[in-house]
Order: C-alpha cells, then structure tokens, then sequence
C-alpha cells in the first residue's frame, strides 16, 4: 500500500450536501471550500477542463484551504483535443505558470490530461508521445486514457520514461489496468452519468467497485509513494458518504464532518463559482 493515501472528491459546490451532514445547514456557498478542506485533505478540481482558474480564483482557493491540503486539476479541453500543436504546448507552459501559487504553498497536486474514450492508439500515438515530451518540467502528471487499446506496453514504457502517472480509473467502458508508470498513484472512480441531480443521497451502492480498487491500491501499488483517490457524485449519488466508504477500505479513521460556522455578512468576500 501506498505510504500516503489522500481520499477526496471531485468537487466541493454541492449545495445539497448541507441537508446531508457533510455541510452545516446555514453554509453559505462561499464558506463549502473551507468546510471540506476541514474534512477532506485534497480535492480534484473539474471545472479546469472547461477554463483555466483566474489568479483570484486561485488566491482564494490558497486562503480557504489549510497547509497541507492538496488541490489537483485536470487540464483544460482545448490543450488535450490538439496535444501535438505548438499552441497546445504553450498553452500547457501558460496553465502551469498561473498555478504558481498553489505550487509556492505546496497546494499543487497532479495536474489530470484527460483524453477523450475516441483517442486511439493506432490513430494518436504520436500524439501522445507529442505531449508527453512537452510537459512542462515541476508539476506532477497524470494522463487518463479512456480507450483500450492505450493498454500495451509501449504506452506503460511511454509513461514510466517521463515518469508520468497513468491515471486508474472505473469507467463506464471498464477499468484501467493497474499498472504503476510512477512513483504516485492517482485513481478516479466516475463509472458513468446514469445518476440526475441533485447529488446529496446514496441511490446505489458500489462498495464492490471500491473493494476492488483498494485492493489494487494494497497490491499493485505497494511500490508507490503517494496515492489520490478522487470520487465522484456519479459513483452512488453521495459522493462525500461514497469517499466515508473509501477511507474505511483503506483502513483510515472515519471522516470528522465539519462544526456549524458563524454567519457572514454578505457583503464578505465570495469564492468564485466555478463548479
């Protein structure tokens, strides 16, 4: 088993998770990131796929979380669409560059290239190695590669050469082989987008899906040094009770759910909406 093991979620702004518990009732929106930065130790941000964070997004973000909490996120969609272009590659040095802060106060966790499940080895491999030789050297990557015929040795050697992770992921078309291409670990447990709003209620269960990857977290990933397990409202409807659920696969203490907090004027600063 990995030596650390961070359990989080992917997202914070979940207005229903107050009825739940995993928010005070009272919370305000601008208030949910300090509240499961109480909880939880990391986070995957998704809304980078869509649009780079503005710097004062990120300075909030730094002033809202406490030492040691890690933020991950996934590169924006027009680099990963076009990842052999010269604009794609700057494109990367310019996303790196804006999270310099998170970086400076060691909040800067893996930054996820997610490929879409049509990316194919025999048509994109160029492609990928492409990118790969054109990750900016500092932030720790992770690439996930939604299509099988990615898992070949080739791409594991690809990987493991630029010590890039290869992102371990329950999807809708299967799991990701268990391969371990670095010296950290990064797994996402989405499956698929069967599940409606609102997300603040269990409405079934994936314990065995869990189970499964637990074990490949004791067992093949034994050799690594880090690991982050992201979870995802998709995987059972709750995804703060479905990351309970991890945590005590993984042999971690209950989560501590966060004390009421005292209102706020409203006029106090706010957090940028970007989930």
């Amino acid at each position: 088993m990995a030596k650390l093991e961070r359990v989080g979620i992917i997202g914070w702004n979940y207005p229903e998770w107050r009825a739940a518990g995993a928010y005070p009732r009272g919370a305000k929106k601008e208030d949910f990131l300090a509240l499961y930065a109480r909880t939880w130790p990391t986070v995957e941000v998704a809304s980078s796929f869509y649009r780079a964070p503005p710097p004062q997004t990120i300075a909030e973000w730094d002033a809202q979380t406490p030492p040691g909490f890690v933020l991950s996120l996934k590169v924006p969609d027009w680099i990963v669409k076009k990842p052999a272009d010269e604009d794609a590659r700057e494109g990367l040095r310019s996303f790196v560059a804006k999270l310099a802060p998170l970086a400076g106060a060691k909040k800067l966790g893996a930054l996820v290239a997610q490929f879409a499940p049509t990316f194919r080895r025999d048509k994109r491999e160029a492609d990928l190695r492409a990118f790969v030789a054109a990750l900016p050297k500092g932030p720790r990557w992770a690439i996930e590669l939604r299509h099988a015929s990615w898992w070949h040795e080739d791409t594991y050697k690809l990987l493991s050469d630029a010590r890039v992770t290869l992102v371990w992921s329950a999807l809708e078309s299967g799991r990701t082989p268990p391969v371990v291409t670095s010296d950290a670990l990064y797994l996402r447990l989405f499956l698929d987008r069967e599940l409606q709003p609102p997300y603040g209620t269990k409405r079934r269960d994936n314990a065995p899906e869990m189970e499964y990857w637990a074990a490949r977290l004791r067992d093949e990933g034994a050799s690594a040094s880090a690991a982050d397990v992201m979870l995802s409202k998709f995987l059972e409807g709750y995804a703060p009770g479905s990351a309970a659920t991890m945590r005590r696969l993984l042999g971690q203490p209950e989560p501590t759910w966060p004390d009421p907090i005292e209102d706020r004027p409203a006029e106090g600063p706010k957090q940028s909406k970007l989930f």
